[in-house]
């Protein structure tokens, strides 16, 4: 996390969310790759093990110190929260789009038609000229 964050700066959550968005698209377009999902997988797990940091860094300095372990409670249970929750909305949209709920194919393209958002989103909320570096540059 440490190398690329001075360089990417504002900009590090954004790029980390298009890794994921191309990693989870790679099956989309590469079925029965095997190498194609190892690459998924490599892309996936580094862009969001990637923002982890980031966002924690960002929470400290966000909240006071003796709120912050508070605050990373909060924002773990979330994500825990986000993880159960993800799946029946996956589940869900697939069914709605694809006809069957446990389309493989279908699953990744939802996911990565859903990066796509988060990466569109992520840009105006990560990269406004109102937010700090996580280094408070």
């Amino acid at each position: 996390y440490g190398f690329y964050s001075p360089i990417l700066k504002k900009w590090t959550a954004p790029i980390l969310m298009a890794l994921a968005m191309i990693g989870i698209a790679i099956p989309v377009f590469f079925t029965g790759s095997l190498p194609g999902l190892y690459l998924a997988g490599i892309l996936g797990g580094f862009s969001m093990n990637g923002c982890a940091p980031y966002i924690i860094s960002r929470m400290h300095n966000m909240v006071p110190d003796s709120m912050y372990g508070k605050a990373m409670s909060i924002y773990a249970g979330f994500m825990n929260a986000g993880m159960v929750v993800a799946i029946y909305v996956l589940n869900f949209l697939t069914q709605i789009f694809f006809g069957d709920a446990g389309d493989v194919q279908g699953k990744f393209t939802v996911a990565a038609a859903g990066l796509v958002i988060v990466f569109i989103t992520s840009i105006p909320v990560y990269v406004s000229k109102d937010l700090k570096d996580v280094e408070g540059a």
